[in-house]
């Protein structure tokens, strides 16, 4: 792992941006690391670029709103926090209004007004569905802690944690967070108490640096966690999704990335009971269902993984990614209607889908419908793809129609493209006996042999040997 991840991280985003400029989502994530170092102009100006693209980003807004009060452009913040609390009134982080106002007025001095604002924000978010409300909930509920801890009313802080289910074991952290922004001294507010306490805290002149208490924050944490990751260094990974959590509040998204944490490792049992807390706090969270989806087919759950999947599509139906793994598994158990559906509702959400379409080819030759077959095989071709596989069925489908000069035209180029592939070359032999080129066939045959050891393979080479031989003597 390199000295500075963050570094890493930003140059690997930047690089990203570069290759992908009119990504909102890169650029909504290389933001938040300028705004964490506190580099708020540069921020400001990859949120309003992210903007740009995608006028609809609700993240990316807020982002903007909090870096632009760090920038001690208050008025310019209010009014993006009101736009989002306008366009969005049913997107659950429409209490960052509220937060953000908070903020607002305790960098103002203001700081008992900032408390009552957020108290109102919690008993507004009564008034909201459940299943949509506990993430700002619980980061209106962190923020007001921790107000409570920052004027000295440390019983009113502990008693508002307590309240947060599921938050026992994150309270020494949040303790550890604390005493960081007590601390008013310090050089660099983005890196307060250096690699192992990096979680945000007063700025060098002693005033509450507000951004660390933006939601959004939180997929920053999870890139840096992906970091750590990549390197091995799985603790430091954890360590940031739980700063993330402590911005945001959400459990569903934290126990989320712990299961593919343990996914990463290997334990697969883990990483299941994980997604499970996952969708048990938020059961409209599509991300987790389709990663206990994903978890259970990779241990031969089936069954579980088609029920995750479908819950995952219910949500997301738009997802072709999703679309596709469930005919996969509809495909392995052998419900090729269902896997044909599935392979060309992926291709409905995203045409250049080419490995669904090879899917949806194999299918319909498994199935029998070798012109519907040919049709999508040429055009997983067109599309740029080509394999062995693909060539070997273009040939059979050949040879089931008796053009047999097209079907050792494509035998050929599955032996060329793949010259160690022992079926290709069993194909091509006994397309060239048919065809009358004994010479051809016997060495394609031959070649074969060399290549096998699938008893059932050699077996067919062997019938084809005897039945050439048998000609050549009549």
């Amino acid at each position: 792992m390199e000295k500075d991840p963050i570094e890493k991280l930003k140059k690997t985003l930047q690089n990203e941006v570069r290759e992908h400029p009119t990504w909102a989502d890169l650029r909504n994530r290389l933001g938040l690391i300028l705004a964490f170092e506190g580099d708020y102009p540069g921020a400001i100006q990859e949120f309003r670029e992210a903007l740009r693209i995608n006028p609809n980003y609700k993240d990316t807004l807020l982002n903007l709103g909090f870096s632009l009060m760090e920038a001690h452009s208050e008025i310019e913040a209010e009014e993006i926090f009101e736009e989002v609390h306008k366009r969005f009134p049913q997107y659950a982080l429409g209490g960052s209004l509220q937060l953000g106002t908070a903020l607002l007025h305790w960098k103002k001095g203001k700081k008992e007004e900032g408390l009552i604002i957020l108290y109102e924000a919690l008993e507004k978010l009564k008034m909201v569905p459940p299943n949509s409300q506990f993430v700002i909930h619980n980061a209106l509920t962190l923020t007001l802690a921790t107000f409570h801890f920052l004027i000295g009313q440390e019983n009113d802080a502990y008693a508002l944690l307590n309240k947060i289910q599921g938050f026992e074991p994150f309270i020494p952290k949040v303790m550890e967070r604390w005493k960081s922004l007590q601390s008013a001294s310090l050089a660099d507010p983005a890196r307060v108490l250096g690699e192992e306490n990096r979680t945000g805290g007063a700025d060098s002149a002693g005033e509450l640096n507000t951004f660390f208490f933006n939601p959004g924050l939180s997929q920053f944490y999870r890139d840096l966690a992906d970091t750590y990751t990549e390197g091995g260094d799985y603790d430091r990974a954890r360590g940031e999704m739980e700063n993330g959590l402590l911005v945001s509040g959400n459990f569903a998204e934290f126990y989320n990335d712990m299961g593919l944490l343990h996914a990463r490792q290997g334990e697969k049992e883990a990483s299941i009971d994980s997604y499970k807390k996952a969708v048990e706090i938020d059961p409209n969270f599509g991300k987790a269902h389709a990663s206990l989806a994903f978890a259970y087919g990779s241990l031969g759950h089936s069954d579980l993984a088609i029920e995750e999947f479908k819950k995952a599509l219910a949500l997301h139906p738009y997802y072709a990614d999703l679309h596709y793994n469930l005919g996969l598994l509809y495909f392995d158990q052998k419900k090729y209607d269902l896997a044909i559906e599935k392979f060309r509702e992926a291709l409905h959400r995203n045409p250049n889908y080419h490995v669904s379409r090879n899917s949806l080819a194999f299918c319909l030759f498994a199935t029998g419908k070798y012109d519907l077959a040919l049709k999508e095989y040429l055009m997983v071709i067109e599309g740029g793809v080509s394999s062995a596989d693909i060539y070997i069925h273009i040939g059979l489908i050949h040879q089931n129609r008796k053009n047999l000069n097209e079907a050792l035209h494509y035998f050929d180029k599955a032996c060329k493209i793949e010259p160690d592939y022992a079926e290709a070359h069993f194909h091509l032999g006994e397309i060239a006996l048919e065809k009358g080129d004994q010479e051809r066939g016997a060495k394609a045959l031959e070649r074969c042999l060399l290549l096998t050891q699938d008893p059932e393979l050699i077996q067919k080479v062997e019938e084809a040997m005897k039945q050439m031989t048998k000609s050549t003597n009549q």
